[in-house]
């Protein structure tokens, strides 16, 4: 199953899609995760997740418990989780 989902540091998650259909642009991740992108690989290996790469540097930076979880690690932000084949 692909999953194309983008979570919320409040737990709200909601589907997304590239604008082409196929593969995200780096300015779309950019818009997505509201700021510079880094790639978080998935257990599994079928997925990735995709965060701020600034994200503890912001002021007052929200933990992201869900996405946490999905990579075994501290989010905070917006993150989003997609084919690991839909960005390149």
């Amino acid at each position: 199953m692909k999953i194309h989902q983008k979570i919320e540091a409040n737990g709200a998650k909601s589907p997304i899609s590239p604008a082409n259909g196929t593969t995200y642009t780096l300015k779309e991740v950019q818009e997505h995760v509201g700021g510079l992108v880094e790639l978080v690989r998935l257990p599994g290996g079928k997925n990735i997740m995709l965060v701020d790469e600034e994200g503890l540097l912001k002021k007052n930076p929200v933990y992201n418990e869900q996405a946490s979880a999905l990579a075994r690690r501290p989010i905070v932000g917006t993150a989003i989780v997609i084919p690991s084949s839909s960005f390149k």
